[in-house]
């Protein structure tokens, strides 16, 4: 039976800051067999793969045809909300994934249910940044790999979505600024609320570089360069999808977008449009109102030309643009760390796209937009 495509339960659109909840503990209805499988015996089967590549898929196929896995799927693909749906479809993306980059052969059972299930969310068949990241639940983190591997893996993971929890409220600081920005007429308290609301997106992105150093670089934390290389694999891309990368925080492209339009941005914007479905669903409409913007010219960098703006109000524009220029050196800096071979060899990232090229030039074309308006 082919699912009825009823998005009401997953509207993309959203009140400035409204995201979904990426970190709490969940009460999420799920398909307990599928959790359990995915969570524990998934990275146990993983890790010592040398010697069980059969056992694998055929433990999969036992678990697809679980009279009780079957009954809960249904129930949640008929009936389940957005974030339900998507829970189970990082689940089965997981075991497919697992079953590919192991190079065994797929299950039909697993390629139609999920099929379904990416009909109802509108998030592409294949390990995308939303899921790994966004629908992944802290308290039964997914990982491909178990043992020290696993807690390097979980870290990754955690730093990524402390990052977005981080952007969700510098966004909405961006657009109530951008609001007030599009008054005919600032007056006094105008200026001071822009001071204050800019101020707390910088304060948003030191948080952000604070996730990157507590859970990329510290010593203190699980993750390290050798055993990223042992899960990298699982998030490659496919020779018809791109991996789940980084490039696919919608909100980390917004925030760019919000503070300094178009300029340095010029060679992301096309990727963008090619690539919107990889974007998580509740933030593809505020990233593509943030292109149109910039291409409009609504953002923060575009209205320092305004004689009514305070200058407290254009150093705070000032110091939002060096944050994003900070964050680019900063990503350029954790990746140099963790995959250095990428910068003394020619190597893709799990997007697809150079890595070296891709955050040489983003450091570069961002630091010549600032440095050529000044």
């Amino acid at each position: 039976m082919q699912p009825q495509h009823n998005f009401n339960n997953q509207d993309s659109s959203t009140n400035h800051g409204q995201s979904l909840n990426v970190s709490g503990p969940s009460s999420l209805q799920e398909v307990q067999e599928l959790k359990e499988f995915v969570c524990t015996k998934l990275p146990e089967l993983l890790t010592q793969i040398s010697t069980a590549q059969g056992s694998l898929r055929d433990e999969v196929l036992q678990l697809l045809r679980n009279d009780l896995f079957r009954s809960e799927s249904e129930e949640i693909l008929l009936k389940g909300s957005f974030e339900e749906q998507r829970r189970m479809q990082l689940d089965l993306v997981m075991l497919k994934t697992a079953l590919e980059k192991d190079q065994l052969d797929t299950l039909g059972e697993l390629n139609s249910l999920l099929s379904d299930v990416s009909a109802f969310t509108r998030i592409p068949e294949t390990l995308t940044y939303e899921l790994i990241i966004l629908a992944n639940e802290e308290s039964n983190m997914r990982t491909f790999r178990d043992g020290k591997v696993g807690k390097a893996e979980e870290a990754f993971y955690q730093g990524h979505k402390k990052v977005e929890e981080s952007l969700t409220c510098g966004i909405e600081n961006l657009l109530q600024a951008l609001d007030i920005l599009e008054k005919p007429q600032l007056e006094l308290k105008d200026n001071l609320r822009l001071a204050t609301l800019i101020g707390q997106f910088c304060e948003r992105m030191e948080e952000v570089k604070k996730a990157y150093s507590t859970y990329f670089l510290s010593a203190k934390s699980a993750f390290n360069a050798q055993h990223f290389a042992e899960f990298r694999k699982y998030l490659s891309e496919t020779p018809e999808h791109p991996g789940p990368s980084g490039l696919f925080s919608a909100q980390m492209f917004a925030a760019k977008l919000l503070v300094l339009g178009k300029e340095g941005l010029e060679d992301r914007i096309p990727f963008i449009r090619e690539k919107l479905d990889y974007y998580p669903v509740e933030h593809r409409e505020k990233l593509l109102k943030s292109v149109i913007g910039a291409e409009a010219g609504r953002s923060l960098r575009d209205y320092t030309k305004r004689s009514d703006l305070a200058q407290s109000v254009r150093a705070a524009i000032e110091d939002a643009s060096q944050a994003i220029l900070a964050d680019a050196k900063v990503h350029r800096g954790v990746v140099r760390t963790i995959l250095p071979e990428a910068f003394t060899q020619d190597m893709a990232g799990t997007a697809g796209q150079p890595i070296k090229e891709f955050l040489e030039g983003g450091v570069q074309n961002i630091g010549n937009s600032l440095n050529n308006e000044g």
